[in-house]
């Protein structure tokens, strides 16, 4: 099992409730901490017990015992991961009648807008034992054929 420990900046972690068991190092000021789910910023691990050489990725404790942590994220990784957290959409939107927009709006205040054709009508001037309809919906769209009376046409 892989143990993943959040870092950062003490000034960051003090407003953060951690889940319980959560570990916690400040690159800033170099303590632990272990979250409980409901401290903000979770409890102080004694620090003169407890310490983390980043270079070798070990967890030693006072008494002589360490452990090597795995999968340690790198800061690229926390960068990405706070890049992707920023792009979550909190918000959608749609807005049109036949040219329809979906406005997906992002944690960051940046948005994505994506248009397409909800309908297309086609009106057959000659009878004809086939059709070709051309149209710019981009999918294959379920049909309804209307006749000449406005009466539904099964197929």
């Amino acid at each position: 099992m892989a143990i993943r420990i959040r870092r950062g900046l003490d000034a960051d972690r003090s407003s953060v409730v951690f889940e319980e068991g959560e570990i916690v190092y400040t690159t800033d000021t170099k303590k632990f901490y272990i979250g409980d789910g409901v401290t903000s910023g979770g409890n102080l691990v004694d620090d003169q017990q407890l310490t983390y050489n980043s270079s070798t990725n070990t967890l030693s404790i006072s008494d002589g015992n360490s452990v090597i942590l795995t999968n340690v994220p790198l800061p690229g990784d926390i960068a990405n991961w706070n890049d992707a957290y920023n792009n979550t959409i909190t918000s959608v939107s749609i807005s049109g009648t036949t040219t329809k927009t979906i406005y997906l709006n992002q944690r960051d205040g940046g948005n994505v807008n994506v248009s397409y054709t909800d309908t297309y009508v086609h009106v057959q001037g000659l009878p004809s034992s086939s059709w070709v309809v051309t149209h710019n919906m981009n999918k294959y769209p379920s049909v309804t054929v209307i006749d000449s009376a406005s009466n539904e046409v099964e197929g």
